[in-house]
Parts: structure tokens; C-alpha cells; sequence
């Protein structure tokens, strides 16, 4: 540390070097956490270290709440005189996890006040240890908590420390026989145990930022599995693990009486696994006898020109021989915003801006939607009713429609597909092809149309002759756009 800190010539180079790392790397930004005490006389090199790595970058750059202004290890626990020199040169700071709510309060106004004299945003992120230690609730499932304290001050962020509280506490947490079991019973706890945790926590972070990737594709894999597929087809049984290999989560995770949201490891389009919505009969008995609901995936923010494709890959559960698959319409839905003008009703000729949501369907039926199917679509976004709705359903001209598998084939090995039927539902959504069916020349792939967020519809029939839960398995959802990077590790 001293040597880096040696001089501020220095300590820039070091920064730079950090830059570039970043770069190479695609990380997301750096956290500085330097917790050791300094001489005083190196704290103006450490500040001019991290003022260096936030104003030649587009990474974020976030200071821990450690080493104040005279080079003491001290924490603070909430933003002060002592640690504000910090945050302002990092643009962020992570507090410490030991802080009151009179803390909170008191960072709240200070951060306030440094904000009005600030020409960039400042943010504070406050310490949550799932540990528990220094923290109201105890930690583990009890997070919420001290998070529910932070997030009632709107002006703060919440920092979570040592997530893998899950994973490091599974061991002890596991029943009798998952302890001394194999590593599979242990794996299977540990995503119970995660899922659980986030379960508290995540309905109080409020919406989730939308994708910065350049385009959406995911298989839902974790970076690894028990078994490995590819496009459907099983080809290696053997356990395996590649952080590369990962692909992105779902924004929203639900757990409703609707639909229940899981992994699953042992069917997979591509890697490791997919995921597994549970759809309860409780869906059923909506409009026309058919009953249907939303699950929402992503959040985005792509202008609808750079919209090339959209993609689903899903399969469904065997139920009956005479009838291998359970009697579900499973909807890609592409939700858009569109921006137009209108003359003002005054007569002055003003134009005022008005939104529309466009809801783009695609669906897995071979034939048009019935008129049952298309009532309980109506019904659910409001459309087709007449009263001045702001939303318009739109059906893509072009959809292609793939089945991969047998679902009668037994479970084979590198050859087999496990039974497993995949259906792909694939369409040209964004172009001139997106209009509406009551405007065939209206495009909205223009400069005000942009892609916000993409679900899933399920519509089920109000009659099912099981009363077990109707499962559908999430194999790929992407977003292909006009102008794309090839990527070393797809799931194309």
C-alpha cells in the first residue's frame, strides 16, 4: 500500500492499470476497500488514486466506509465529515453494517446536502450483513428486516455483505440425511436455502435496472449441472462447472399461488438447466372458461428498431399417452412503448406527448387463438373493450414454430433427449413487419417505440383433469438485435 500510495504520480498509474483491467475483463467497476491504517500524509495519493479511477472511466467505482481522512481505520457506519471526501471522489460509498436508524437518518440529511452542491449523482449503499453482525433482524431469512429500514429513506441504497451466507451456513442448516448425503442433496438445500433468502428480499429493492447488454440470451443455466445438454440432447452425464458458462437470471422472481418459480437440473435446453413455472389449476375460470396469467422475465430498455428476433424455447410436462401434453397456450409477450403526438384540444395547434403500450404476443398455438384464448388476453391487458384503452395487442406477421424431440423416446445417453419434447416459438419482431391488425401500415419500429420489458402469458383451460400443478420448462428467451457482436459462448 505504501508503494502504491508512494506519490500521486504513482498512485494514477495504479489507477490506470486498474482501468484497464476492467476493460479486459468487462467487470462492472471496482470496490475500494481499503481496510488498513495509513500515514496521513498518503490519504491525498489515495484520494487522488480513486478521483482518477471515477473521472477517466465509465466504471463505477464504490468506496467502503474504512479509512477516514486522517488515515485512521475507523468506520463510521453512516456518511460524515470524516468519510465524505471519499465519497465524493468515488461518486459512492458502502457503509459499514453497524449503523442505527439515528445513523440512517443523519447520513440521509448529509447526503442531501452534499448532493446540492454536487454536478454528479452521489450514492450510498448501507451495510447489510447476512451474518447478522451489527444489524437489526439477526441476518439469514431475517435480512428484510434492516433492509425494510433502508429502503424507507428512498434516498438510499442497500449494500449486502457476505450473500453467501447461504451457501457457507447449508451444511449446518441441511437435515440429518442431506448432511451426510451426497453433494446433490447438498446442492438441491442450497438453492432452496438462496431462493428463500432473495424471497424476503427482493420485493423490497423496488423495480429492477434494465438489461445493459447488447442483446438478451439466456438458456437460465447456472454455469453448471449434474448432466450437460445441447439444444435439447443430452451429451455428457458427467457433473460439471463453468462460471463462463453462466447465463443471466430472470429480473423478477416470483413465488405467487399463480405460478412458482424454480430451477431445474434435470431437463435443459442448453448447459445445466432450465427453469421450471408451476402453474396451479387456481389459474383457470376466467373469461370464455379459459383462465390465464403474466410471468414477468425482463426488464429492458431497447429502442424497437434495434429489435431484430424474439425466441422462446420451452417443453411441458407427459401426462397421458392418448394426451402427452398438458393443454397449456404459452404466450412470449414483447411489451413496447410508444411515444406519439397529438394537436391539443384547444385549438392552439400544441402538440403534447402521449404514451401507448404496445403488447407484441406470439404465441404457441399453430392456428389463431381461439375466441375464448384471445378473450382472456383482452381481459387481462385491458384491450379490445373500447373506453380510450392506451394499450393495442399486436401479432407479428411471421412466427416459425420448431418441435425437437419425441416425447414417447426413453431416456438414452450422449444420444438421447430424455423424453423431453421443445417446442421453439420464433419471430421477426421489430421492423415493418410489427403493426397493428387494425392499421396494416403502421409500423412501430420507429425512433419513440422502445422494448420495456418481456414476460411470458400462460392461458390454461378452467377444467383440468389433474389436480397436480401444470409445469412449463423455460429452455431460451432471447432478444436478437439488428447488429450484434458474435459471442464466444451462445446459446443460439
Amino acid at each position: 500500500m505504501r508503494q502504491l500510495l508512494s506519490n500521486e504520480k504513482d498512485a494514477i498509474g495504479w489507477a490506470d492499470r486498474l482501468i484497464d483491467l476492467a476493460d479486459a475483463g468487462g467487470f462492472d467497476g471496482w470496490l475500494i476497500n481499503v481496510e488498513v491504517a495509513l500515514p496521513a500524509e498518503l490519504v491525498p495519493a489515495l484520494q487522488a488514486f480513486v478521483r482518477r479511477l471515477k473521472s477517466k472511466s465509465s466504471l463505477h467505482i464504490v468506496w467502503y466506509d474504512s479509512v477516514i481522512t486522517d488515515g485512521q481505520l475507523l468506520w463510521q457506519n453512516s456518511v460524515n465529515a470524516l468519510n465524505e471526501d471519499f465519497l465524493i471522489a468515488a461518486g459512492s460509498i458502502l457503509l459499514n453494517y453497524c449503523w442505527t436508524a439515528d445513523l440512517l437518518k443523519s447520513t440521509a440529511g448529509r447526503l442531501a446536502e452534499l448532493q446540492s452542491s454536487s454536478s454528479s449523482t452521489l450514492t450510498v449503499y448501507v451495510g447489510v450483513d447476512c451474518f447478522g453482525r451489527g444489524c437489526p433482524g439477526g441476518g439469514g431469512f431475517n435480512c428484510s428486516e434492516a433492509v425494510r429500514m433502508i429502503v424507507e429513506n428512498q434516498q438510499l441504497g442497500v449494500g449486502l455483505f457476505a450473500p453467501g451466507w447461504a451457501y457457507e451456513t447449508c451444511r449446518s442448516a441441511a437435515e440429518p440425511d442431506e448432511a451426510d448425503g451426497d453433494a446433490a442433496n447438498l446442492w438441491e438445500s442450497l438453492v432452496d436455502r438462496t431462493l428463500e433468502f432473495w424471497a424476503g428480499v427482493t420485493p423490497l429493492l423496488g423495480e429492477p435496472r434494465p438489461w445493459a447488454g447488447r442483446r438478451l440470451n439466456t438458456a437460465f443455466c447456472l454455469g453448471q449441472g449434474v448432466c450437460k445438454w445441447d439444444r435439447g440432447r443430452l451429451v455428457s452425464t458427467n457433473a460439471w462447472n463453468s462460471l463462463w458458462e453462466a447465463h443471466p437470471m430472470p429480473h423478477y422472481w416470483l413465488c405467487g399461488a399463480e405460478q412458482h418459480l424454480s430451477l431445474c437440473r434435470s431437463r435443459a435446453w442448453q448447459g445445466g438447466g432450465c427453469l421450471r413455472v408451476a402453474l396451479s389449476g387456481g389459474v383457470g375460470g376466467g373469461i370464455g372458461g379459459n383462465g390465464g396469467c403474466e410471468l414477468p422475465l425482463f426488464r429492458l430498455s431497447l429502442p424497437a428498431r434495434q429489435v431484430r428476433a424474439l425466441k422462446l424455447v420451452y417443453s411441458l410436462d407427459s401426462v397421458f399417452e392418448d394426451r402427452p401434453l398438458d393443454p397449456v397456450t404459452v404466450c412470449l409477450v414483447a411489451k413496447y412503448r410508444r411515444h406519439s403526438s397529438s394537436v391539443d384540444s384547444s385549438g392552439g395547434g400544441a402538440q403534447r406527448q402521449q404514451q401507448q403500450q404496445l403488447i407484441v404476443l406470439c404465441h404457441s398455438s399453430e392456428s389463431r387463438l381461439s375466441c375464448s384464448e384471445m378473450a382472456t388476453v383482452q381481459s387481462h391487458y385491458s384491450v379490445g373493450s373500447g373506453g380510450g384503452s392506451s394499450q393495442t395487442l399486436v401479432f407479428p406477421r411471421t412466427v416459425r414454430r420448431e418441435v425437437e424431440g419425441d416425447v414417447y423416446s426413453e431416456a438414452g445417453g450422449a444420444a438421447g433427449n430424455g423424453g423431453v419434447v421443445w417446442h421453439t416459438v420464433y419471430t421477426e419482431a421489430a421492423d415493418p413487419a410489427l403493426v397493428d391488425g387494425n392499421n396494416k401500415d403502421a409500423s412501430y419500429a420507429d425512433k419513440d417505440c422502445v422494448l420495456e420489458q418481456l414476460c411470458l402469458f400462460f392461458i390454461l383451460p378452467s377444467r383440468l383433469e389433474s389436480t397436480e400443478p401444470v409445469c412449463v420448462y423455460l429452455g431460451q428467451v432471447k432478444v436478437a438485435l439488428v447488429r450484434e457482436r458474435p459471442l464466444a459462448a451462445t446459446c443460439d
